[in-house]
């Protein structure tokens, strides 16, 4: 019996320690640009988690995000809608095969107060790269953003790599921004 609450003690301090995201709270900001133009919208988590110590501070996360909510907030009507579809095909995400993408760290160090240097895995398309960012963390709310090159994940729809020219061209580079509760 001892044994037990022994047990039941330190399963109660891990999930202490350990928090789901609020999905409906939380998002992400997503910005692309292209020669003379830039698309931006957001993409909503499945879900996610972020473990603390006993000081509050993240030391471990994960999420997950579903690729079928991505939108676009800067178009209305028929362009809005097309370019949605556009994103979810495989020129782009193929979400049909892949409809998810995931971060889990690997690392997350203090820089300052309530500021953190996260260092992780991003997934997307079932290809992992690592990533750093940084964020800020005051025990509700992480904030932050970051970069990636989409052809590092197998998007090379209208890429400069592929010797698109002029106009055409959809830049490498994606900013994301999020906010997680």
């Amino acid at each position: 019996m001892k044994f037990l609450i022994i047990g039941f003690c330190i399963i109660l301090s891990i999930l202490a320690f350990a928090g789901d995201i609020n999905t409906k709270k939380s998002f992400i900001k997503w910005h692309a640009t292209k020669v003379g133009g830039e698309h931006w919208g957001h993409i909503k988590f499945k879900d996610g988690n972020i473990q603390t110590n006993d000081k509050g501070e993240p030391i471990k996360a994960s999420f997950t995000v579903d690729m079928s909510t991505i939108d676009v907030r800067d178009l209305e009507g028929e362009w809005k809608e097309k370019l949605e579809n556009h994103l979810r095909t495989g020129d782009f995400f193929e979400i049909s095969k892949y409809p998810t993408a995931t971060m889990e760290t690997s690392n997350i160090k203090k820089i300052g107060d309530n500021k953190y240097r996260v260092k992780g895995n991003f997934k997307i398309k079932n290809k992992i790269q690592p990533i750093t960012f940084d964020m800020t963390y005051n025990g509700k709310l992480a904030s932050g953003s970051l970069s990636f090159d989409r052809t590092k994940f197998g998007i090379m729809y209208r890429s400069t790599l592929l010797g698109t020219l002029g106009d055409k061209v959809i830049h490498d580079k994606v900013d994301l921004e999020f906010k997680v509760q």
